[in-house]
């Protein structure tokens, strides 16, 4: 099994992944809060590229109103049960660049997940 330099734990996410799972991110705005840590939100932007490489990982996340995740460029895939942006709990997506993927042969992979109340810009 292959080691993985940095692992972040974003939330759990109802639908989409199991509790206490660890994801990979490139770029991450806003966090849904618990019972010790409050709400917050943020605004990304990528104007390069983000490379996804490892499996379950995520280009770009955001969480919550007012939290806006900004695609200019390049959100390349390069693994199975990888997503481009993942959005949540009313933050925006604005997809101005390319999510693609890198390899053939890969499955779920997603460009853009639209969780409850969030919404995308073109």
């Amino acid at each position: 099994m292959e080691e993985q330099e940095e692992i972040v734990v974003i939330s759990q996410l109802e639908h989409q992944m199991i509790l206490m799972d660890f994801y990979s991110i490139g770029m991450a705005a806003g966090y849904v809060g618990d019972s010790t840590n409050p709400a917050t939100t943020g605004t990304i932007e990528n104007n390069g590229t983000i490379t996804v490489t490892g499996e379950k990982g995520i280009g770009m996340y955001g969480a919550n109103t007012g939290t806006t995740v900004t695609n200019n460029n390049n959100i390349v895939l390069n693994a199975n049960n990888t997503m481009g942006i993942y959005v949540e709990n009313g933050a925006k997506a604005v997809n101005n660049g390319s999510i693609r993927t890198g390899v053939s042969g890969l499955s779920s992979v997603i460009g853009v997940v639209l969780g409850q109340n969030s919404i995308l810009e073109k």
